[in-house]
């Protein structure tokens, strides 16, 4: 199973600007989190402090990473990137040692 942290950023072009419908907003979104957690499609998930963007970490399939991205769009823009465990870096290189 591959890993990719994605980090995203909301599409603040489509937020409302009344804060009761932005709170709701933002509620609901956090509830999709949970569920996506919950189902294992995200092993983790995050906001950083701007509130504006954050990150996930996917443990899942290339097309089920990018199905589920699906869901948050066009609310969130999204930067993906495959990452490799340190054990697998060192399969890499310590071949090219001998």
């Amino acid at each position: 199973m591959a890993k990719y942290l994605v980090t995203w950023e909301v599409n603040q072009t489509l937020l409302p600007t009344n804060p009761k419908e932005l709170a709701t907003m933002v509620v609901f979104l956090g509830e999709m989190v949970k569920q996506t957690m919950k189902e294992g499609k995200a092993t983790d998930w995050g906001t950083f402090i701007d509130g504006a963007k954050g990150y996930g970490i996917y443990e899942t399939t290339a097309l089920d990473t990018y199905k589920s991205l699906q869901q948050w769009a066009p609310y969130f823009k999204f930067n993906v990137q495959e990452v490799l465990s340190v054990d697998d870096l060192l399969k890499t290189f310590k071949p090219m040692m001998k």
